[in-house]
């Protein structure tokens, strides 16, 4: 025992005199890399819709137009999309693909031609309005692979690839900034279904890396021993600027703002304006994106049968109780899925990874989240904690008001991934044990599992011949 511990200690010297932050994303980006090109064309949840809004950016439609359906509901739609998405579009099916794929057929798809000058007209109701930010470096890259007359397969995977830069850079920048919760970065941004919306087109690859990276930014800045300066305050409201235009339910991320301690604003007069003007910005540019996107119309995800948001507000209203024992009842029968979900599930939300690994993460999570203490009130705790399930509430609330037939027992459509880009604020509200011995090493070790397990996953369900 004492010669393992001998060499615990040895790897973790190692490490501490290294920059450890290079080492993370290093590993990150390469890890992420395979997971680019293992993972089938379109079988991560909605990339098919995700692919068709970043191509329509790339082209300058930041807003998506808008039609009616046959049963009369607004969607929006990309009248120019290349009739070549239809011929990639087969694979988005969640099911059908077990053991069907190879690496000589991935290598067909990177040569599927583009063929832009044959357009077609194809719908995308629970993407179109989402805003050009989501699909930033996904965009640029479509438009570069357009200009130099690419192939459709390799555009598609260079667009997964920018998604993994931009998480990595915002790995990079939420380590160095919140160094004592690398720990935990390290696990949420290692997490298997972190890493597998990272190496996707998903506009959720951008919403989780920039909100983790706010997160940091927002949780170094109460840290910060010297008065905030101009470049900090701009940084603040460019925060704000972000999350209002990502999926709004994250903006109770400002609220690690009233973490910050009055004086390195001068005064509270002047810590009171900031955050004013901070809550300003991000109510303004989320009302005017949300009336841009929508059109004013009803929800786009109204399309299905019995889905009526007016008449289930109505609902919610008038029996507030009914409400709260189908949001109470919706938990309790799913938790234990959210849990899985948040950790990896995989494909169409079909690919388990083993139960114990579930158990194993869990735990991690939970002491990345003790460890590296942030000296933390008991306030300030129930304000991040009162944060974290006002915005699950809200994702609740609104995929009852916009997925769910009026009065629904149970609300459907909540995946346990939504919740990723709130886990450093939650998990950092506990915290309150000084580092862990291991800290680098269990982040190594972790990280390594999660990533060998996740491709694992991938290769034995879609890859591997019975």
């Amino acid at each position: 025992m004492s010669t393992l511990m001998r060499a615990f200690d040895g790897l973790e010297q190692w490490l501490n005199v290294r920059p450890f932050h290079f080492i993370c994303v290093l590993f990150f980006v390469v890890s992420g890399s395979l997971l680019v090109f293992l993972t089938p064309p379109l079988q991560v949840p909605d990339e098919n819709a995700h692919l068709v809004r970043a191509y329509q950016i790339s082209e300058g439609a930041f807003i998506s137009p808008q039609h009616k359906d046959a049963s009369g509901h607004v969607v929006s739609y990309h009248e120019k999309t290349p009739q070549s998405f239809l011929s990639l579009n087969k694979f988005s099916s969640p099911t059908g693909w077990e053991h069907s794929f190879s690496l000589p057929l991935i290598m067909d798809i990177l040569s599927m031609p583009l063929e832009a000058e044959y357009s077609v007209s194809i719908d995308i109701p629970n993407t179109g309005q989402y805003s050009p930010l989501s699909y930033l470096p996904q965009a640029l890259v479509a438009r570069l692979c357009h200009e130099l007359g690419m192939p459709l397969g390799l555009t598609f995977y260079l667009m997964r690839f920018s998604s993994l830069v931009l998480a990595a850079i915002c790995m990079f920048l939420s380590l160095r900034l919140l160094e004592e919760k690398t720990l935990l970065i390290c696990l949420l941004f290692m997490m298997p279904m972190s890493m597998y919306e990272f190496a996707s087109v998903s506009a959720d690859s951008s919403n989780v890396a920039l909100s983790m990276l706010i997160t940091a930014f927002l949780l170094h800045l109460r840290n910060k021993g010297l008065f905030l300066g101009h470049g900090q305050l701009f940084l603040l409201i460019a925060a704000a600027v972000v999350l209002g235009l990502l999926k709004q339910v994250y903006g109770v991320i400002l609220l690690l703002y009233f973490l910050i301690p009055g004086r390195l604003l001068g005064s509270s007069r002047r810590f009171c304006l900031v955050g004013g003007v901070l809550f300003s910005v991000f109510f303004a540019v989320s009302l005017a994106w949300t009336s841009v996107a929508y059109g004013g119309s009803e929800a786009l995800l109204g399309a299905a049968s019995g889905i009526n948001p007016r008449e289930q507000l109505t609902f919610i209203v008038h029996e507030p109780l009914q409400y709260a024992g189908i949001l109470f009842a919706t938990i309790s029968e799913k938790f234990a899925y959210y849990g899985k979900e948040f950790v990896g599930t995989f494909g169409w939300l079909i690919i388990p990874l083993p139960t114990p690994f579930y158990f194993l993460y869990a735990l991690l999570l939970i002491m990345g989240g003790l460890s590296g203490k942030i000296y933390l009130s008991l306030k300030q705790r129930g304000i991040m904690l009162a944060g974290v399930l006002t915005s699950l509430f809200a994702i609740f609330f609104n995929l009852y008001l916009t997925w769910n037939p009026v009065g629904a027992p149970v609300i459907d459509g909540v995946q346990g991934r939504y919740a990723i880009p709130l886990a450093l604020m939650l998990f950092t509200s506990f915290s309150c044990l000084k580092k862990l011995r291991y800290e680098k090493l269990i982040a190594c070790a972790a990280g390594l599992i999660s990533a060998m397990l996740t491709i694992w996953s991938i290769w034995n369900h879609f890859y591997r011949v019975l």
